[in-house]
């Protein structure tokens, strides 16, 4: 196995792996993990961003080791390429590079199928893709995902698709 840049073994570290460009993201404990002169502790693995946790704070490194997402998190997931992030309460979606692709600013958040997510405001949601454009707005009581892609969703107590 091929360490990226000069790094020392750790043991019984929970490292967090997610494959950017698929379906997965996984949670592991390793049994060698890596910890580099900056005491950011990631498990190397080619093409993949590593999640990471750094004094209770989440980010995500690439191969490189370099930063691509702050470690000032309190939550982080990955799945389908969005990064979902959570920061001062508050949720937000962020691109593989870590830019935002929607402000941290809805009081929830949720994978959807494909390449949408599911984001609540103010007791009312709706669903965003990963490029940040808006597919169905903020202002319905339920979206659920329905049989063969289709998004169903309720506002003023009527479904809509």
């Amino acid at each position: 196995m091929k360490f990226w840049g000069k790094v020392r073994a750790l043991s019984g570290v929970i490292v967090f792996i997610a494959v950017l460009c698929g379906n997965a993201a996984f949670a592991s404990e390793p049994a060698v993990t890596t910890e580099s002169a900056s005491g950011i502790a990631a498990v190397p693995q080619p093409e993949i961003i590593s999640k990471v946790k750094k004094a209770g704070k989440y980010g995500c490194i690439n191969r490189d080791n370099k930063v691509i997402v702050p470690i000032e998190f309190n939550k982080l997931e990955l799945n389908n390429g969005i990064i979902y992030a959570k920061q001062n309460g508050k949720y937000g979606l962020l691109d593989q590079s870590g830019k935002n692709i929607t402000p941290l600013i809805f009081d929830e958040i949720q994978q959807f199928p494909g390449d949408l997510a599911a984001v609540k405001l103010n007791s009312k949601w709706g669903l965003y893709n990963k490029q940040g454009n808006v597919v169905l707005p903020v202002e319905f009581d339920t979206v659920n995902d329905g049989y063969n892609g289709l998004i169903i969703a309720k506002k003023d107590n009527v479904l809509k698709n």
